[in-house]
């Protein structure tokens, strides 16, 4: 019988890797930038858009190496192809400035969604994907594949409450009110994941890692609140602390992507 054909990748899992800092980079420098703004400043985007051009032929290359391995490892190229067109698109400087707060606001969101795109690219061009899922059945309830559908959905519009509010377009106690339910999902997220999948070797890593986050998460959103409550000044603390805070709830989008691809491959459907 011929051996199945390798699905793994060094080249675009490393260049996922390297995908997934820059993005990390690019949303460190896009919320400073912000936070410049709304202090009043003119800061350069010089360091932003390099940066940009820089991520998006990264992109191209991880795209251009999955594509020929078909299946998932397509999918999630494409996935990510589709995304650097959308984020390009919705990031051009002129489109931003017009059409604001909305535009700026869907390309905050967009950040984390190609940061979690980027995250699934690593994870099926990765050496331990290839060596195939360890399957458990879904014991509990709410099931760990519903929970894995679910949670990344509350996430995303979590970080969009988020986005309106640093844009100026609502207020933040929607963001305050959807942090209380959102964490609290997250952490028995993995919790479950802990508890039912023991010494997992594809989800327990992943489920650690997203309540490591989320942890974190809460002390900075806390943090961030905490200041803005004791100044109408936008201070450089402050825009250190909100930035963390995004970047932050960026890598708990991204863990929940990791978690909940794993999931979906490793835990079998309840009889």
């Amino acid at each position: 019988m011929s051996k199945a054909p390798s699905t793994h990748s060094p080249l675009a899992n490393w260049g996922a890797i390297i995908l997934i800092a820059l993005t990390v980079a690019l949303i460190t420098t896009g919320g400073l930038l912000t936070g410049a703004i709304q202090a009043g400043e003119h800061p350069s985007r010089l360091l932003h858009e390099a940066m940009s051009i820089v991520g998006s032929v990264v992109a191209l290359i991880v795209v251009v190496l999955l594509y020929r391995y078909g299946g998932v490892q397509r999918r999630a190229g494409l996935w990510l192809l589709a995304v650097v067109i959308v984020q390009g698109a919705v990031g051009t400087p002129s489109w931003m400035e017009n059409l604001k707060p909305f535009l700026p606001m869907v390309h905050a969101v967009l950040a984390p969604v190609f940061l979690g795109v980027a995250v699934w690219a690593a994870v099926v061009a990765s050496a331990s994907w290839e060596s195939g899922p360890m399957p458990l059945k879904d014991a509990g309830w709410p099931s760990l594949r519903s929970l894995a559908v679910v949670v990344p959905v509350l996430l995303l519009i979590q970080i969009a409450f988020g986005a309106a509010f640093r844009h100026q377009a609502m207020g933040v106690m929607a963001h305050i009110a959807g942090a209380l339910v959102v964490v609290l999902l997250v952490l028995l997220n993995g919790m479950f994941v802990t508890q039912q999948c023991p010494g997992h070797k594809a989800l327990q890593p992943a489920a650690v890692t997203l309540m490591t986050v989320a942890f974190a998460q809460i002390v900075l959103g806390i943090g961030a609140i905490t200041m803005r409550m004791m100044t109408n000044l936008f201070t450089p603390g402050i825009a250190a602390v909100t930035t963390a805070h995004v970047v932050n709830g960026a890598l708990t989008y991204g863990a929940s992507i990791w978690l909940s691809v794993q999931v979906r491959r490793n835990v079998t459907p309840k009889d």
